[in-house]
């Protein structure tokens, strides 16, 4: 992830500490079966920082956010999880029959 700068008036976010995305909370999660899946924070849209303004009336939603793009995020994380999971399970079953 690439540095997050900060002008002046700007503020870093205080959910998501600049990092731009935060854990899913706990009761989603059995939603959805996925444990440890990042979201986009809701506070600062997934930018890592607010300006002044953003900080007192909070920020708008862009318009390009929607459901279908936070589900398709959220798949594309679960399925990496997935990958590393599967390749984890694979190299211990090699290094088992070592």
């Amino acid at each position: 992830m690439s540095r997050l700068k900060i002008n002046p008036g700007e503020y870093i976010c205080s959910k998501c500490k600049g990092k731009r995305k935060i854990p899913i909370e706990e009761d989603h999660t059995r939603l959805i079966g996925i444990i440890g899946t990042k979201v986009t924070c809701p506070t600062c849209h997934g930018t890592g920082k607010l300006d002044w303004i953003e900080k007192i009336v909070g920020k708008k939603q862009p318009r390009n956010i929607s459901l279908k793009l936070l589900m398709q995020d959220m798949a594309k994380e679960a399925a990496q999880r997935l990958v590393e999971d599967i390749d984890k399970e694979f190299l211990d079953s090699i290094l088992k029959e070592i």
